[in-house]
């Protein structure tokens, strides 16, 4: 056990006098802050405590930080950027679908022009060989789209959870 030390009369002095300046230069401070001047540079200072508190918001990492909010745009971009993948493969197959079946009908119309007759069932089948027009990059924008929407989706609903949850509130859901 070590030994303690008494402090000498001098020592307690001296710390009850630091003390006692210490309080003295902080009840001038607080009389200071009465004067009008002092009192605006005390304003002007709590207004750029408030300005700078407002701008660190953004670094945090709640829902509106910059970097979720950068986040969110980004999956929203490629989101975007899929759906114009689909649509213009889509347009695509539209175009050999259309030009199938314009095909399909100057060669019908020609064949009425002739006099020769056929009926709807016999005109059947072409019109659906013309519009089967398959497109494997089609498939693959589609799921990518999808796939998009779903890492969109996930995010939002993951970054809308609170960060805390209360122990006693999940046990009662567990039980």
């Amino acid at each position: 056990m070590t030994k303690r030390n008494r402090r000498s009369p001098e020592e307690i002095i001296a710390a009850t006098e630091a003390k006692l300046s210490a309080m003295r230069q902080k009840q001038a401070v607080k009389d200071a802050k009465d004067h009008p001047i002092a009192s605006l540079i005390s304003d002007q200072i709590a207004t750029v405590e408030k300005t700078e508190r407002e701008a660190k918001k953004g670094f945090g990492d709640g829902p509106q930080s910059f970097a979720a909010r950068i986040r969110s745009h980004e999956l929203w971009i490629d989101e975007i950027n899929a759906a114009a993948d689909v649509a213009e493969l889509a347009i695509e197959c539209a175009t050999a679908q259309k030009d199938n079946l314009r095909e399909l009908l100057t060669s019908v119309t020609n064949d009425i022009a002739n006099g020769i007759e056929f009926d709807i069932s016999d005109v059947q089948p072409s019109v659906t060989d013309a519009m089967n027009v398959s497109n494997e990059n089609l498939t693959v924008a589609e799921q990518s789209l999808l796939s998009a929407q779903y890492d969109r989706n996930a995010f939002n609903v993951i970054k809308r959870q609170p960060k805390k949850v209360n122990p006693s509130n999940n046990m009662e859901a567990t039980a």
